[in-house]
Protein backbone atom coordinates (compact mmCIF):
# COMPACT_ATOMS: atom_id res chain seq x y z
CA UNK A 1 0.00 0.00 0.00
CA UNK A 2 2.77 2.40 0.94
CA UNK A 3 4.64 1.69 -2.28
CA UNK A 4 1.54 2.54 -4.33
CA UNK A 5 1.16 5.84 -2.49
CA UNK A 6 4.79 6.66 -3.23
CA UNK A 7 4.25 5.82 -6.92
CA UNK A 8 1.18 8.06 -7.17
CA UNK A 9 2.87 10.83 -5.25
CA UNK A 10 6.01 10.76 -7.40
CA UNK A 11 3.95 10.61 -10.59
CA UNK A 12 2.08 13.68 -9.43
CA UNK A 13 5.32 15.49 -8.89
CA UNK A 14 6.42 14.54 -12.37
CA UNK A 15 3.19 15.75 -13.99
CA UNK A 16 3.23 19.00 -12.05
CA UNK A 17 6.82 19.60 -13.06
CA UNK A 18 5.70 19.46 -16.69
CA UNK A 19 3.22 22.27 -16.18
CA UNK A 20 3.55 25.26 -18.43
CA UNK A 21 2.44 28.82 -18.07
CA UNK A 22 1.08 28.59 -21.57
CA UNK A 23 -2.43 27.25 -22.16
CA UNK A 24 -1.37 25.66 -25.45
CA UNK A 25 -1.48 21.86 -25.48
CA UNK A 26 1.81 20.04 -25.24
CA UNK A 27 2.51 18.33 -28.53
CA UNK A 28 5.90 16.82 -27.65
CA UNK A 29 8.27 16.78 -24.75
CA UNK A 30 11.59 15.41 -23.58
CA UNK A 31 12.30 14.13 -20.08
CA UNK A 32 14.76 16.18 -18.10
CA UNK A 33 17.38 14.44 -15.92
CA UNK A 34 15.39 15.27 -12.77
CA UNK A 35 12.20 13.80 -14.25
CA UNK A 36 14.03 10.62 -15.25
CA UNK A 37 15.32 10.25 -11.68
CA UNK A 38 11.80 10.71 -10.26
CA UNK A 39 10.35 7.96 -12.48
CA UNK A 40 13.24 5.57 -11.90
CA UNK A 41 13.02 6.01 -8.13
CA UNK A 42 9.25 5.56 -8.00
CA UNK A 43 9.22 2.33 -10.04
CA UNK A 44 12.18 0.89 -8.11
CA UNK A 45 10.33 1.52 -4.84
CA UNK A 46 7.20 -0.15 -6.18
CA UNK A 47 9.06 -3.21 -7.44
CA UNK A 48 11.05 -3.62 -4.20
CA UNK A 49 8.03 -3.26 -1.91
CA UNK A 50 7.21 -6.34 0.21
CA UNK A 51 3.57 -6.22 -0.87
CA UNK A 52 4.43 -6.65 -4.56
CA UNK A 53 3.41 -10.08 -5.89
CA UNK A 54 3.37 -11.03 -9.56
CA UNK A 55 -0.10 -12.27 -10.46
CA UNK A 56 -0.25 -15.95 -11.36
CA UNK A 57 -2.72 -17.40 -13.83
CA UNK A 58 -4.53 -20.30 -12.22
CA UNK A 59 -6.17 -23.21 -14.00
CA UNK A 60 -9.53 -21.73 -13.06
CA UNK A 61 -8.84 -18.86 -15.45
CA UNK A 62 -8.35 -21.27 -18.36
CA UNK A 63 -11.45 -22.61 -20.16
CA UNK A 64 -12.19 -26.17 -19.05
CA UNK A 65 -12.49 -27.42 -22.63
CA UNK A 66 -8.92 -26.17 -23.26
CA UNK A 67 -7.47 -28.50 -20.62
CA UNK A 68 -9.81 -31.41 -21.35
CA UNK A 69 -8.58 -34.25 -23.54
CA UNK A 70 -12.10 -35.65 -23.96
CA UNK A 71 -13.41 -35.79 -27.52
CA UNK A 72 -16.11 -33.13 -28.01
CA UNK A 73 -19.60 -34.58 -27.94
CA UNK A 74 -20.38 -33.62 -31.53
CA UNK A 75 -17.26 -35.36 -32.83
CA UNK A 76 -17.94 -38.41 -30.68
CA UNK A 77 -21.52 -38.68 -31.95
CA UNK A 78 -20.37 -38.39 -35.55
CA UNK A 79 -17.83 -41.15 -35.01
CA UNK A 80 -20.45 -43.46 -33.50
CA UNK A 81 -22.89 -42.74 -36.33
CA UNK A 82 -20.16 -43.58 -38.85
CA UNK A 83 -19.80 -47.01 -37.24
CA UNK A 84 -23.57 -47.53 -37.20
CA UNK A 85 -23.77 -46.60 -40.88
CA UNK A 86 -20.97 -48.97 -41.82
CA UNK A 87 -22.65 -51.78 -39.90
CA UNK A 88 -26.01 -51.09 -41.57
CA UNK A 89 -24.45 -51.23 -45.03
CA UNK A 90 -22.87 -54.60 -44.22
CA UNK A 91 -26.21 -55.86 -42.87
CA UNK A 92 -28.01 -54.68 -46.00
CA UNK A 93 -25.48 -56.42 -48.21
CA UNK A 94 -25.81 -59.74 -46.37
CA UNK A 95 -29.62 -59.62 -46.28
CA UNK A 96 -29.97 -58.72 -49.95
CA UNK A 97 -27.46 -61.38 -51.02
CA UNK A 98 -29.41 -64.06 -49.14
CA UNK A 99 -32.74 -62.95 -50.64
CA UNK A 100 -31.36 -62.65 -54.16
CA UNK A 101 -29.77 -66.10 -54.04
CA UNK A 102 -32.90 -67.80 -52.65
CA UNK A 103 -35.33 -66.17 -55.16
CA UNK A 104 -38.20 -65.55 -52.73
CA UNK A 105 -41.73 -66.24 -53.98
CA UNK A 106 -42.84 -62.72 -53.21
CA UNK A 107 -40.36 -61.34 -55.76
CA UNK A 108 -41.99 -63.46 -58.47
CA UNK A 109 -45.54 -62.06 -58.19
CA UNK A 110 -47.54 -58.94 -57.23
CA UNK A 111 -45.77 -56.93 -59.94
CA UNK A 112 -42.42 -57.57 -58.28
CA UNK A 113 -39.27 -58.79 -60.03
CA UNK A 114 -36.41 -61.18 -59.36
CA UNK A 115 -33.92 -58.87 -61.04
CA UNK A 116 -33.30 -55.30 -59.85
CA UNK A 117 -35.45 -52.95 -61.88
CA UNK A 118 -35.14 -49.18 -62.29
CA UNK A 119 -38.81 -48.98 -63.26
CA UNK A 120 -39.80 -50.84 -60.11
CA UNK A 121 -37.63 -48.58 -58.00
CA UNK A 122 -39.19 -45.42 -59.44
CA UNK A 123 -42.77 -46.72 -59.16
CA UNK A 124 -42.41 -47.20 -55.39
CA UNK A 125 -42.27 -43.43 -54.92
CA UNK A 126 -45.55 -42.92 -56.75
CA UNK A 127 -47.71 -45.27 -54.65
CA UNK A 128 -48.43 -46.13 -51.04
CA UNK A 129 -46.74 -49.12 -49.34
CA UNK A 130 -48.57 -52.35 -50.01
CA UNK A 131 -51.28 -53.38 -47.53
CA UNK A 132 -53.53 -56.16 -48.77
CA UNK A 133 -54.65 -58.40 -45.84
CA UNK A 134 -57.12 -60.31 -48.02
CA UNK A 135 -55.61 -60.44 -51.50
CA UNK A 136 -51.97 -60.83 -50.45
CA UNK A 137 -52.34 -62.07 -46.88
CA UNK A 138 -55.08 -64.63 -47.37
CA UNK A 139 -57.56 -63.04 -44.99
CA UNK A 140 -58.22 -63.73 -41.33
CA UNK A 141 -55.93 -62.73 -38.49
CA UNK A 142 -52.85 -63.97 -40.30
CA UNK A 143 -53.85 -61.83 -43.25
CA UNK A 144 -52.90 -58.69 -41.33
CA UNK A 145 -49.47 -60.15 -40.56
CA UNK A 146 -49.00 -61.23 -44.20
CA UNK A 147 -50.53 -58.18 -45.88
CA UNK A 148 -47.46 -57.73 -48.10
CA UNK A 149 -47.45 -61.30 -49.43
CA UNK A 150 -44.64 -62.57 -47.16
CA UNK A 151 -45.23 -65.34 -44.64
CA UNK A 152 -45.96 -64.19 -41.08
CA UNK A 153 -42.78 -65.89 -39.88
CA UNK A 154 -40.71 -63.65 -42.13
CA UNK A 155 -42.59 -60.50 -41.16
CA UNK A 156 -42.70 -61.15 -37.41
CA UNK A 157 -39.55 -63.13 -36.62
CA UNK A 158 -37.30 -62.12 -39.50
CA UNK A 159 -38.04 -58.39 -39.44
CA UNK A 160 -38.17 -58.38 -35.63
CA UNK A 161 -34.62 -59.72 -35.53
CA UNK A 162 -33.54 -57.30 -38.26
CA UNK A 163 -34.86 -54.34 -36.31
CA UNK A 164 -33.37 -55.52 -33.03
CA UNK A 165 -29.90 -55.73 -34.54
CA UNK A 166 -29.60 -52.06 -35.46
CA UNK A 167 -31.31 -51.09 -32.19
CA UNK A 168 -28.86 -53.15 -30.15
CA UNK A 169 -25.87 -51.74 -32.03
CA UNK A 170 -26.97 -48.19 -31.28
CA UNK A 171 -27.56 -48.98 -27.61
CA UNK A 172 -24.10 -50.53 -27.41
CA UNK A 173 -22.64 -47.32 -28.83
CA UNK A 174 -24.29 -45.22 -26.15
CA UNK A 175 -27.47 -43.98 -27.82
CA UNK A 176 -30.62 -43.79 -25.71
CA UNK A 177 -33.89 -45.66 -26.27
CA UNK A 178 -35.54 -42.98 -28.40
CA UNK A 179 -32.46 -42.41 -30.56
CA UNK A 180 -32.06 -46.14 -31.12
CA UNK A 181 -35.73 -46.47 -32.06
CA UNK A 182 -35.40 -43.64 -34.58
CA UNK A 183 -32.31 -45.31 -35.98
CA UNK A 184 -34.27 -48.52 -36.46
CA UNK A 185 -37.06 -46.63 -38.21
CA UNK A 186 -34.61 -44.90 -40.54
CA UNK A 187 -32.95 -48.21 -41.40
CA UNK A 188 -36.31 -49.81 -42.15
CA UNK A 189 -37.23 -47.02 -44.58
CA UNK A 190 -33.86 -47.25 -46.34
CA UNK A 191 -34.17 -51.03 -46.65
CA UNK A 192 -37.73 -51.00 -48.01
CA UNK A 193 -37.19 -48.20 -50.54
CA UNK A 194 -33.48 -48.03 -51.40
CA UNK A 195 -32.44 -51.70 -51.17
CA UNK A 196 -35.32 -54.16 -51.53
CA UNK A 197 -37.30 -51.52 -53.42
CA UNK A 198 -35.44 -52.47 -56.60
CA UNK A 199 -37.32 -55.79 -56.57
CA UNK A 200 -40.39 -55.38 -54.39
CA UNK A 201 -43.01 -52.82 -53.41
CA UNK A 202 -42.37 -51.43 -49.89
CA UNK A 203 -44.48 -53.09 -47.21
CA UNK A 204 -46.61 -51.21 -44.68
CA UNK A 205 -46.24 -54.16 -42.31
CA UNK A 206 -42.46 -54.08 -42.50
CA UNK A 207 -42.20 -50.30 -42.21
CA UNK A 208 -44.31 -50.36 -39.05
CA UNK A 209 -43.46 -53.61 -37.34
CA UNK A 210 -39.69 -53.69 -37.91
CA UNK A 211 -38.77 -50.63 -35.79
CA UNK A 212 -41.42 -51.35 -33.12
CA UNK A 213 -40.55 -55.01 -32.64
CA UNK A 214 -36.88 -54.17 -33.09
CA UNK A 215 -37.02 -51.71 -30.18
CA UNK A 216 -38.85 -54.13 -27.86
CA UNK A 217 -36.75 -57.18 -28.68
CA UNK A 218 -33.57 -55.14 -28.97
CA UNK A 219 -34.00 -53.53 -25.55
CA UNK A 220 -34.66 -56.96 -24.04
CA UNK A 221 -31.47 -58.30 -25.59
CA UNK A 222 -29.57 -55.23 -24.41
CA UNK A 223 -30.68 -55.62 -20.78
CA UNK A 224 -29.98 -59.35 -20.71
CA UNK A 225 -26.58 -58.84 -22.31
CA UNK A 226 -25.63 -56.17 -19.75
CA UNK A 227 -26.72 -58.49 -16.95
CA UNK A 228 -24.41 -61.29 -18.09
CA UNK A 229 -21.55 -58.87 -18.72
CA UNK A 230 -21.44 -57.87 -15.05
CA UNK A 231 -19.45 -61.00 -14.21
CA UNK A 232 -16.82 -61.42 -16.90
CA UNK A 233 -14.97 -64.07 -14.89
CA UNK A 234 -17.69 -66.63 -15.54
CA UNK A 235 -17.28 -68.58 -18.76
CA UNK A 236 -21.00 -69.34 -18.68
CA UNK A 237 -21.87 -65.64 -18.66
CA UNK A 238 -19.46 -65.00 -21.51
CA UNK A 239 -21.02 -67.81 -23.53
CA UNK A 240 -24.54 -66.52 -22.91
CA UNK A 241 -23.45 -63.03 -23.90
CA UNK A 242 -22.28 -64.39 -27.26
CA UNK A 243 -25.57 -66.28 -27.71
CA UNK A 244 -27.58 -63.12 -27.01
CA UNK A 245 -25.46 -60.96 -29.31
CA UNK A 246 -23.19 -62.93 -31.66
CA UNK A 247 -22.75 -59.96 -34.02
CA UNK A 248 -21.67 -57.80 -31.11
CA UNK A 249 -19.08 -60.41 -30.11
CA UNK A 250 -17.62 -60.30 -33.62
CA UNK A 251 -17.55 -56.51 -33.60
CA UNK A 252 -15.75 -56.52 -30.23
CA UNK A 253 -13.06 -58.79 -31.67
CA UNK A 254 -12.64 -56.55 -34.73
CA UNK A 255 -12.51 -53.32 -32.72
CA UNK A 256 -10.25 -54.86 -30.10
Amino acid sequence: MRSRIILVFCSGIFLSSMGSASDEPIRSFKLTPSQEDIFKTSFDLYADANSFVMPKKSNSDIPSDFLSTKIPETRDTARRLDKITAYSLIQFGIQYSILYSTEPDNWQKYDNTLEPSWEKFKSNFTRLPVWEPTEYGGGGLLGYLQADGDKWTMNIIGHGLQGSEIYLRMRDYGFNVFESFMGGMAQSVVWEYAIEGWNETPSAVDLTFTPLAGALFGEFRFKVKRFFEKDKTSWMNQALTIVIDPIGAIINIIEG
